[in-house]
């Protein structure tokens, strides 16, 4: 029984501290972003999230890596675009 218990305390610490890690920018969505200068539609944030990675040469962005040269390339192509992220704003820390 305790060893069930413990076994049970382990997984749950496994799951909640993979459900910490920040995943790759490149996969984020819509609800992610905003627009500096105001509303800003989903069809606009596809395309230039799509300009971006085609800019950058990036062929699936779940591969890249959070923190990655090419992950702040891209959220400097989104950030000149006008769009910005919830979690750095318009400000990328490293980003330059």
């Amino acid at each position: 029984m305790k060893t069930r218990f413990a076994l049970g305390l382990v997984l749950v610490s496994i799951l909640l501290l993979g459900g910490c890690a920040r995943t790759v920018a490149t996969t984020w969505g819509y609800s992610s972003w905003y627009r500096r200068g105001g509303a800003g539609a989903m069809s606009t944030f596809e395309t230039q999230r799509g300009t971006c990675l085609s800019e950058l040469g990036v062929p699936d962005p779940t591969k890249l890596q959070p923190d990655s040269p090419q992950e702040t390339q891209f959220l400097l192509c989104m950030n000149s675009a006008g769009w910005c992220t919830q979690l750095w704003n318009c400000n990328r820390p490293g980003g330059g």
